[in-house]
């Protein structure tokens, strides 16, 4: 268990980065004119997924 409780700490410690991210890529996105925004919100939203399978699989793993 030690090893999970070490991802998890990992994990708890990067998002703030990951919400630091989305904070500023939404003042781009802003800022942006209609065809860049909708780039940098595809690229925001496929980082959010893997930000978050990668939550769900250390959840994932820990649980069983």
């Amino acid at each position: 268990m030690p090893c999970y409780q070490a991802l998890e700490d990992g994990i708890g410690r990067h998002q703030s980065t990951v919400n630091a991210m989305n904070t500023a890529g939404q003042e781009i996105i802003s800022k942006s004119t209609t065809v860049e925004a909708e780039m940098l919100r595809d690229k925001l939203a496929t980082q959010n997924r893997r930000w978050e399978s990668i939550c769900n699989e250390v959840t994932d793993r820990r649980d069983r």
